[in-house]
């Protein structure tokens, strides 16, 4: 039978901004502190997948599952979860899938359909259709029809299994894949995105989409923003300081915000104790570790309820940090050949692009271009020592490079 425990839970100030840290344990209800994914389906109701079993979250309660209590469970050792709009559950493991209605548990392997029984990533359309990441490429089951339709190393898909699957705002469903960068499914084939067209790493973890159209990639070395035709807009590779002479940055998840900021789960493994999760605003990344009240360093999965409270699942309990208002920027830096560092924000922009230097600016040139390289004219205005304001409000929608004092950044008016 299904246990129901009160929770009991203490929570750590992190500091006068009233962010707070509230973390979970088996001491509260959790029926394992290795927890390797979570989904949440409401404010109310949040799933966790844990090496003991699976545990939902409700209302200040725990409730938890395990073959022992559910012997239709295909295993203990939950890989992914997904709490569907239609308020049921979708259970990854190493031997095949579940589905649970809350009341009965129904396995899905390879036996009905299901690709490869190595359960990485679960995915749900807008039409309900369920698309499932595994070791040997993606799968994607009609529960209406009863259908399957599988995609591998016969499709297209390479070597590596996929780790990610999320859907853009135009219908496109992007995978990440463990060894061979990005696949997008575009009109039943597929194209690529790899380390050749700028990806940090072919190694994926997450993608997350942001609401100005850039998806985000969780790689091996850090994370890799791309416009959705494919093309890479920037990487941030040092999201997170390391003890000297260590930089990598291998990313476990991302996600974004309602206000548009990006939050990063680190884990560098070969380095025992460090990792936490990084906070990125437009401008810089903030990180938060176990000094700061995180449960543990070693993150599996980050996820964002309807409040904005970012839970993140690790191997020695969850966290939950509340009480971080953040409101992106979109900002690019500039370097001269001078030595002056300008950081662009808004970039993209509607009206103003602000430039802004810690020191007094002195810029002797500054021109824009289109992307024919044909020079166009504009607006600047100095608006303080360190801060000019180019005025792009008269300008077509697009992109454009901006040189200043012979350094080029590209900028994007919406």
């Amino acid at each position: 039978m299904k246990q129901l425990i009160a929770l009991f839970f203490s929570f750590l100030l992190v500091n006068a901004n009233a962010q707070v840290f509230e973390n979970f344990t088996t001491a509260d209800g959790l029926i394992d502190n290795a927890v390797n994914c979570l989904s949440i389906e409401s404010v109310e109701k949040i799933w966790f997948g844990t090496q003991s079993g699976f545990s939902l979250y409700s209302n200040g309660l725990w409730t938890n599952f395990d073959q022992d209590s559910n012997p239709e469970l295909l295993s203990n050792t939950i890989k992914a979860i997904l709490g569907t709009k239609d308020e049921e559950l979708w259970i990854g493991t190493d031997f095949g899938l579940n589905h649970f209605d809350g009341q009965v548990l129904t396995a899905y392997t390879e036996a009905d359909g299901l690709g490869d029984n190595k359960i990485k990533c679960l995915t749900q359309q807008s039409d309900g259709k369920l698309w499932i990441g595994h070791s040997d490429g993606a799968s994607v089951f009609d529960r209406l029809s009863n259908t399957w339709t599988n995609y591998g190393a016969n499709e297209g898909l390479p070597f590596g299994g996929v780790n990610a699957i999320e859907i853009d705002a135009n219908g496109i469903v992007w995978m990440g894949t463990g060894l061979g960068g990005v696949a997008m499914f575009v009109d039943g084939g597929f194209e690529f995105i790899t380390k050749d067209d700028g990806l940090l790493s072919n190694k994926i973890r997450s993608i997350a989409f942001d609401n100005k159209n850039k998806a985000w990639i969780a790689t091996s070395d850090g994370v890799s923003v791309l416009f959705l035709d494919g093309t890479v807009a920037t990487n941030h590779e040092f999201l997170f300081d390391l003890p000297a002479p260590h930089t990598l940055n291998p990313i476990e998840d991302v996600v974004i915000d309602k206000g548009g900021c990006v939050w990063a789960g680190v884990y560098i493994d070969y380095l025992v104790g460090e990792g936490g999760m990084s906070h990125f605003d437009g401008d810089q990344w903030q990180q938060f570790e176990m000094e700061d009240g995180l449960i543990g360093p070693v993150i599996q999965q980050l996820d964002i309820d309807e409040e904005d409270n970012i839970w993140i699942a690790t191997s020695t309990g969850i966290s939950k940090l509340s009480g971080l208002d953040c409101d992106f920027v979109p900002t690019s830096t500039l370097a001269t050949p001078k030595g002056i560092k300008l950081h662009l924000y808004p970039n993209p922009a509607k009206d103003n692009i602000t430039l802004q230097s810690e020191n007094k600016l002195n810029i002797n040139s500054m021109r824009l271009f289109n992307m024919q390289m044909q020079r166009i004219p504009f607006n600047v205005e100095q608006v303080s020592m360190n801060q000019l304001q180019l005025n792009v409000s008269m300008l077509p929608k697009g992109a454009y490079i901006l040189n200043v004092e012979n350094a080029w950044e590209k900028i994007v008016i919406e």
